[in-house]
């Protein structure tokens, strides 16, 4: 392999993988290269019976052109037999990804919560095939209503399977302290760190709302705080309570209360909102967005979330996304 090349061996030659001189039939070695790296695949040996008239240099060299065609041939079937078998890898990794999508997208509510008086409404849009974040509607006792958005660091299939298992957790805690979102994600905290070593983290927003009375309970798990547009104060925010899960299992989180009044809206996002890039690395201006949320008021929710994500797409252009966009508008009429 360390010189490839056709090589022509007489009977009276020494063959360079034998040690000692040893009696032969005319030999000829030709190389099978690898179509794209140059490297040797593999060798043609062809071993020449003697005939009455012994075989002599030039009668050897007349075979080359055909064994070197052979050689081309068998080095153009493996190339094929190769991207063959590499394109029948990757259709299957695309179909798994594509079912693996399907099964995520069934992690997220299938149908909005029609509450009399308010309005709700959501969108995710994935950076890759599979996404970091989430959002979530939790049925709870007294028709009050869980409102969940989260946000896995980094992308991909690990953090698939991370926003998967802090989801189940969150809905399987939400309904055993349903008036507790602090005592909901602490607990989901020490579940996560004690079942899964993934080094990874994720930020939430969890909040439990009272639809006769528009109070909001909620904690805030290290994430973008959501913002609270009123007609009285403008634009509040409801700032974190605590770091994100998956980091120090000690760690607990305070909450907030605030009333949602009519005509209040109440913005959730992810950081692919906010931090934004184009095609200059630039990132956008919040004031955008809260330029939005101030004119909110009035509005439907679903033109919300509309303006919302325009301003964001016009941003960007073609630049390729880099963090998923997760935006859930609640209004009260």
């Amino acid at each position: 392999k360390q010189h490839p090349e056709t090589k022509v061996f007489l009977p009276h030659e020494a063959l360079p993988w034998q040690i000692k001189l040893v009696a032969h039939e005319p030999l000829l070695v030709t190389p099978i290269l690898n179509v794209v790296s140059g490297e040797v695949d593999g060798f043609i040996y062809l071993e020449l019976q003697t005939l009455a008239v012994p075989w002599d240099v030039r009668s050897v060299a007349s075979l080359l052109p055909a064994v070197q065609s052979l050689s081309a041939q068998v080095a153009s079937a493996c190339h094929q037999g190769r991207v063959y078998a590499e394109t029948l890898a990757a259709q299957k990794m695309v179909q798994e990804l594509a079912l693996a999508r399907h099964i995520q997208d069934s992690f997220l509510p299938q149908h909005i919560p029609q509450i009399p008086g308010w309005q709700i409404t959501a969108a995710l849009e994935p950076a890759r095939q599979m996404a970091g974040d989430y959002y979530d509607f939790i049925l709870l006792p007294d028709d009050q209503l869980g409102i969940l958005i989260a946000d896995v660091a980094d992308k991909g299939l690990g953090s698939a399977l991370y926003m998967a298992l802090s989801r189940t957790l969150i809905r399987t805690f939400a309904t055993q302290y349903p008036a507790q979102p602090a005592r909901v994600l602490a607990t989901v905290n020490q579940r996560i760190l004690q079942d899964a070593s993934a080094n990874l983290f994720v930020s939430v927003f969890y909040g439990v709302l009272n639809p006769v009375t528009g109070q909001l309970l909620y904690a805030n798990a290290g994430h973008p705080p959501p913002f609270l547009v009123t007609q009285q104060a403008g634009v509040h925010s409801l700032r974190n309570t605590g770091m994100p899960l998956g980091i120090d299992e000690e760690s607990t989180w305070g909450q907030e209360l605030v009333t949602i009044n009519s005509g209040d809206v109440l913005l959730m996002y992810t950081d692919g909102v906010t931090d934004a890039q184009n095609q200059r690395g630039e990132f956008i201006n919040r004031d955008s967005i809260l330029e939005v949320a101030q004119d909110c008021p009035g509005k439907p929710v679903d033109l919300i979330r509309q303006s919302i994500l325009e301003i964001v797409h016009d941003f960007v252009g073609e630049a390729p996304r880099f963090d998923d966009i997760t935006l859930v508008v609640l209004s009260r009429d």
